[in-house]
């Protein structure tokens, strides 16, 4: 930030005292969501945005998400259900180019009626898709 005599200087993009924009933190989010290393997240930050961002600063950014990331991958499953559900479609999903994939999905009602997503997987490329889904 520029200094002036008087202190009056204020940023019209970056309000005073923020250190990272929104936009940094969703980015570094999004690329640990695609699977990069945290010094690869460093390298792509300083690319996209020309700011330096540490692998301690990108460590804290994905610490604060990793238990929502473990609870959703890792969903608690009730100990009966009366019925499972268990069916895979072919959804047109984009990623680099839009291709057809198998998106797995289990729902399992309890005893008393109410509902459950028990588990949701996006298979890559899945011929016989049954076979390749694990629980």
């Amino acid at each position: 930030m520029p200094r002036d005599r008087l202190g009056l200087f204020a940023s019209s993009l970056i309000p005073a005292y923020v250190r990272r924009t929104e936009g940094t933190e969703r980015s570094v989010i999004d690329l640990f969501d695609l699977g990069l290393t945290n010094s690869e997240i460093t390298e792509a930050v300083d690319r996209m945005f020309g700011a330096k961002v540490s692998k301690g600063t990108v460590s804290n950014i994905t610490n604060r998400i990793i238990s929502n990331i473990d609870s959703y991958k890792n969903p608690t499953m009730a100990s009966e259900y009366a019925v499972i559900y268990i069916d895979a479609t072919m959804m047109p999903l984009r990623r680099d180019t839009v291709q057809k994939e198998a998106v797995h999905i289990a729902l399992g009602i309890r005893t008393d009626g109410t509902k459950e997503n028990v588990i949701l997987k996006i298979k890559r490329n899945a011929i016989n898709s049954h076979s390749n889904l694990r629980f």
